[in-house]
Order: C-alpha cells, then sequence, then structure tokens
C-alpha cells in the first residue's frame, strides 16, 4: 500500500510539474512578445535612441503604420536576421499591426534611426542611409556609431 501512495505522488507530482512547465512556456512566449524599450512618448524613443549613442531630431519624426506580414518574403528575412542582431525577432509579430517611427540623425542627417513598436514597446528598428548606395544596420550602439563617424 505505501509503494501504490508513493507512485501515486510522483505521478502528481510529475503532473503538476508538467502542468507548471507549460504555464511557464506560455507566459515566457507572452512577455517575449512584450518585451522591449518603452516606447509610449516621443521622449521615451528619443531616450532609447540616445542610449544607443545617436541624438536624433525630435521634431522631424515621422509615424507610419506598418504591417508585419504572416509570411516572409525573403527580404523580410534578411531584415528579421538583421533584427536578431539586436535582440529582436519579428516572427513573434507575424500579422500584427506596428507602428514604424523614424528620425534623422542630428549629427549626420543622411542617416535615419528607425523604431518598429507594437503596443508602445520597441519590438525592432535600425539606422539606415537614404542613399542608393547606403548601408542599414541593427540598432547597436557600437554599429550605429560607426555609421555616424
Amino acid at each position: 500500500m505505501k509503494m501504490f501512495i508513493s507512485l501515486k505522488s510522483k505521478t502528481v507530482l510529475c503532473l503538476l510539474l508538467a502542468v507548471l512547465f507549460v504555464l511557464m512556456s506560455g507566459f515566457l512566449f507572452v512577455s517575449a512578445k512584450g518585451e522591449g524599450a518603452n516606447a509610449k512618448t516621443l521622449n521615451d524613443r528619443a531616450l532609447f535612441i540616445k542610449r544607443l549613442g545617436v541624438d536624433v531630431v525630435k521634431s522631424a519624426e515621422s509615424r507610419k503604420e506598418v504591417q508585419i506580414p504572416l509570411q516572409f518574403s525573403d527580404v523580410y528575412k534578411r531584415y528579421n536576421n538583421l533584427q536578431k542582431t539586436a535582440g529582436y525577432d519579428l516572427s513573434l509579430y507575424k500579422g500584427e499591426t506596428a507602428v514604424l517611427y523614424s528620425y534623422p540623425a542630428k549629427d549626420a542627417p543622411e542617416f535615419r534611426v528607425n523604431l518598429l513598436c507594437y503596443k508602445d514597446r520597441v519590438i525592432g528598428g535600425d539606422m539606415s542611409s537614404a542613399k542608393l548606395s547606403g548601408k542599414m544596420v541593427a540598432l547597436k550602439s557600437e554599429e550605429m556609431k560607426k555609421c555616424l563617424n
């Protein structure tokens, strides 16, 4: 009888651990989708960019709603790979509508800093040159600073 109770207790414990694992996995997915710097206000976004080492012209902010596609084209896959180098992953937001904020860099107006935001949180972005031969870099301070030098 004692062995039966012991096995039953172990089974219950295993089931509880399995349920806990499933709940935690769901929580991690939801929190991963909600993570990112606060981007609710213009000052929040400008401060985030400043922490990356770039001053922007806040008064020249542009705002555009964008749909993150359900299926990524090759171009979008490459863009998402760039995002992943900075710790973002747009595949978590497939099919969602996000807001793209764009600002010219103060010290290098040919460069624009672009923030992709979802529910007032930064979920990605880049710094890019409008020139045809220009480049695009991830939201990483060391890469962004190289562009400005």
